[in-house]
């Protein structure tokens, strides 16, 4: 068991469980999902316009496209 509290120990058991379930590389791709900028989040998403339904609409049929030529 992993001692929770100890962050050396922590980081350790979950790169080694990432790494003996995804690999080396599906590892480092998983940890880069994480981008940890500076920027402002709250600020930052309403300044982006929310989709029209008819865009998401588009999105959902382009996805299932790809998905079906696969």
């Amino acid at each position: 068991m992993v001692d929770l509290k100890d962050r050396k120990e922590l980081h350790r058991a979950g790169m080694e469980a990432l790494e003996k379930a995804l690999g080396p590389v599906g590892a480092l791709e998983f940890l880069g999902f994480f981008n940890y900028n500076n920027g402002d989040y709250t600020k930052e998403k309403y300044e982006r316009p929310e989709p029209s339904i008819e865009e998401i609409r588009e999105a959902i049929k382009v996805r299932r496209e790809k998905a079906e030529a696969m």
